[in-house]
């Protein structure tokens, strides 16, 4: 019996035994399963966490890299903009200095009309104005601007082409951008825009540039002269293109007349160094009283203005020979007196063609050929020299902008296109048939 109950009590004890350590083993089992997963958590993190940081360090290569490819097309424009830039100063920089080579003794003398009446500066400043206008756009594109003198040099190319109202605004540019060390420059830039503003018939707007121009020069200079007779000169040029044959405008007329005289008599405390000047101011003066007369060719008084007109032609003659004044005598004796003086306009006939063969532009040409047309007219010349001649002054004219005036040896003022045409017709109806 005692030893059935230690029997079973051993088998409980075994059998406790052996189930705590099943139950240790499958707490070990667990503690191993638990770890284990703790482990491949760990590592799935890991495996996260190393793939993030690489696709951070493969972001960050990638932003570096497109950072560098910027910086270096960046840097690549930027020397590309240098370079454009630097090579449109350079292009800007000869254009300057040709402009300056060709222009500078010009510029420093007082014939403002050199610039286009010599052969040589005429067809330099044709060939550096195409230049210019081909480069600006170039120049301007790189926030540079041309340079005054590139401007000028525009505006007289413009001028020979006859786009007058272009070349009055190159003009205008070129003054405004001249500095004080390019007075000169000025002073020719504003002359020329008042020449072209008498062109296109604006004389009001021309005699206000002269007079502007005439600040910038020294009183008693060349210069200050030649700029104030010709301001008068363009308000004499508005009066008369205005005038209805009243009395108020040969008045307006007289006074001008009288500011001529007043700086007539300014020149003689320079009489040695001012003879062009002198001329060109009696020889105006003769053209003011030559156009009083005219205008009252049918009143009583008229011959006195005649007169005077024939006088001051020979004044202008005695400071300085020239076509001009010589013409105009011819013209006023020929008004006075029945008689021509045949050789007096042979000569200037002979002038004129030599002239002709030396100048290209259209409305020089047209004066030209009017002066000529009027010679053999008073001449006499044959029936068909005259009307080729006459032919020729129409070819002139049709050269010419029919927008522009042209200077009239009849008149004495600018006038209209159609009422140039109008006056060599009328000079056709009066001579030719009576050669024929």
């Amino acid at each position: 019996m005692a030893i059935f109950v230690t029997l079973i009590a051993g088998g409980g004890f075994v059998g406790l035994a052996t189930s705590m350590r099943a139950e240790r083993r499958s707490e070990k089992r667990s503690i191993a399963s638990h770890e284990l997963g703790i482990r491949g958590e760990t590592s799935a993190q890991q495996r996260a966490e190393d793939s993030y940081q690489a696709f951070q360090e493969s972001s960050q290569r990638t932003v570096s890299l497109v950072n560098d490819t910027l910086d270096l097309a960046r840097q690549a424009t930027e020397r590309a903009a240098t370079t454009m830039r630097q090579k449109a100063e350079a292009d800007l920089d000869e254009l300057n200095d040709r402009a300056m080579l060709l222009l500078e003794p010009v510029l420093l003398g007082d014939d403002f009309k050199e610039v286009v009446e010599d052969p040589i500066i005429r067809s330099g400043i044709l060939e550096l104005a195409n230049e210019v206008t081909s480069l600006q756009g170039y120049i301007q594109s790189q926030d540079l601007e041309l340079t005054a003198l590139c401007f000028f040099v525009k505006g007289m190319g413009r001028h020979l082409e006859q786009a007058s109202r272009a070349a009055i605004k190159s003009l205008r540019e070129s003054a405004g951008h001249a500095t004080e060390a390019e007075r000169d420059l000025r002073v020719f830039a504003q002359f020329w825009a008042g020449y072209e503003l008498n062109n296109i018939g604006s004389p009001g707007d021309a005699a206000r540039t002269f007079r502007r121009a005439v600040q910038d020069t020294h009183s008693g200079s060349p210069r200050y002269f030649e700029l104030s007779r010709i301001a008068v000169e363009s308000d004499f040029f508005m009066l008369a293109s205005q005038a209805d044959g009243s009395a108020g405008y040969a008045a307006k007329v007289l006074a001008l007349d009288d500011e001529l005289r007043l700086l007539q008599d300014a020149t003689m405390d320079h009489a040695t160094t001012l003879t062009g000047v002198r001329w060109a101011i009696a020889n105006t003066r003769g053209n003011l009283a030559y156009w009083l007369a005219q205008s009252m060719r049918d009143e009583e008084g008229w011959e006195p203005h005649m007169t005077t007109a024939l006088d001051r032609f020979n004044e202008a003659e005695a400071f300085m020979s020239s076509l001009w004044s010589r013409f105009g005598a011819l013209e006023a004796a020929s008004a006075l007196t029945p008689d021509h003086d045949r050789g007096g306009y042979k000569a200037v006939d002979d002038e004129l063609a030599k002239r002709m063969m030396n100048r290209r532009e259209p409305r020089s040409m047209a004066l030209f050929s009017e002066t000529r047309f009027i010679a053999l007219c008073r001449i006499g010349a044959p029936a068909a020299e005259l009307s080729a001649a006459h032919r020729d002054a129409l070819d002139k004219l049709q050269a010419v902008d029919d927008g522009l005036t042209l200077y009239s040896q009849i008149r004495k003022h600018n006038v209209r296109w159609a009422a140039f045409a109008a006056e060599l017709e009328e000079l056709h109806q009066l001579f030719v048939p009576r050669a024929t």
